[in-house]
């Protein structure tokens, strides 16, 4: 690049990294009843569907359901990890974990909600899980980059 280096000037009304973020920037916080081991997941997807602007209070209920789903399904891994994939059944005969049937209806739970939310590769090539045009990246419309 050629020329002088631009020089940085904090725009009037701007936020400096050391303030607080304002009311409108703040992120919705787990609903009571998401386990404490999840609020890191919660605050990520919501993080990526505000950076997005796809976040609404409609959003919310799907989000939850989709939180608790991993949280199910890790349970039920778990329970399968220690217990294995056969149990003992009432007359001493093998049969499957029934862990094993709540793992598949979570994981068919979590893959239908990640595809609404937009969270899988597939769901965020569709038009209406973008941004829309000219937010975002300010140079996007200009350059070809």
């Amino acid at each position: 690049m050629r020329g002088a280096r631009p020089e940085l000037k904090l725009i009037e009304g701007g936020q400096q990294d050391d303030e607080a973020p304002r009311p409108e920037e703040q992120l919705p916080p787990p609903p009571e009843g998401v386990p404490e081991e999840m609020h890191a997941e919660w605050r990520a997807i919501v993080a990526d569907l505000k950076a997005r602007r796809l976040l609404n209070d409609s959003m919310l209920g799907v989000l939850r359901s989709y939180v608790m789903a991993q949280w199910t399904a890790a349970q039920a891994e778990k329970s399968i990890a220690e217990q294995g994939v056969f149990v003992e059944g009432a007359g001493g005969a093998m049969k499957p974990n029934p862990a094993t049937g709540l793992l598949r209806s979570s994981r068919d739970m979590i893959s239908r909600l990640a595809a609404e939310l937009g969270l899988t590769p597939t769901a965020r090539s569709r038009k209406a899980l973008q941004r829309p045009p000219g937010q975002g990246d300010m140079f996007a419309d200009k350059w070809d980059l």
